[in-house]
């Protein structure tokens, strides 16, 4: 099924952007903690990457619920 891979291939991509998330979340918050002299702007783009870790893990639960069978649904 043409539709189903391309879902497979949404979650995939998601889950990549995830962990670059995490990744770059983590370092930004080292640096909002550490201080300096560019500690607002870490700390301000800290927030817009959380922000689309939110939306980004929605549309993943959205996608995940799209791929599970209907008796999966049904029973949980």
């Amino acid at each position: 099924m043409r539709c189903e891979a391309e879902v497979h291939d949404r979650v995939y991509a998601g889950e990549n952007e995830l962990k670059a998330l995490a990744d770059e979340i983590a370092r930004l918050s080292i640096e909002v903690k550490l201080g300096g002299d560019h500690w607002r702007e870490a700390l301000e783009t800290l927030s817009v990457r959380i922000e689309r870790r939110r939306a980004l893990q929605a549309q993943m639960d959205s996608l995940r619920w799209v791929l599970t069978s209907d008796a999966a649904r049904l029973a949980g």
